[in-house]
């Protein structure tokens, strides 16, 4: 396996703790407690966990509200409540491969040409 293979499978199984941390902890706390009261310990955890993704959900929808606030208002800025809300510019982006044809006809143009870094994202995908 290469070192990318490897650190790719740690990262999964990073992810697979995640996602599988409140049974983890139903089993952990359910080592340390009789029988008779180990199905109730998992499903009080099964429900806390419930109520952080409700929780998170409810956040997500918040956030975007706050979003669509600060961009209908105008305002480039807001901090209040432990909060700083920034309206950054939208990307500027041109067609890379015809502005390159015209640079090499226009070859005066060449020092505005700026690369940046490359960059790598990580999505998980299902299936």
């Amino acid at each position: 396996m290469t070192s990318i293979e490897d650190n790719v499978q740690k990262l999964r199984e990073i992810d697979d703790s995640i996602e599988n941390y409140p049974t983890l902890m139903g089993d952990i706390l359910c080592n340390h407690v009789p029988d008779s009261v180990k199905d109730k310990i998992r499903a009080m955890v099964a429900d806390m966990f419930g109520t952080l993704a409700q929780i998170k959900t409810v956040r997500e929808a918040q956030a975007e509200t706050v979003k669509s606030d600060m961009l209908a208002s105008g305002e480039k800025t807001y901090e209040g409540n432990g909060y700083r809300i920034t309206v950054m510019p939208g990307r500027v982006s041109w067609d890379g491969k015809k502005l390159d044809g015209y640079m090499v006809a226009h070859p005066e143009i060449t020092p505005f040409r700026k690369v940046g870094n490359p960059f790598v994202t990580i999505k998980t995908i299902k299936g």
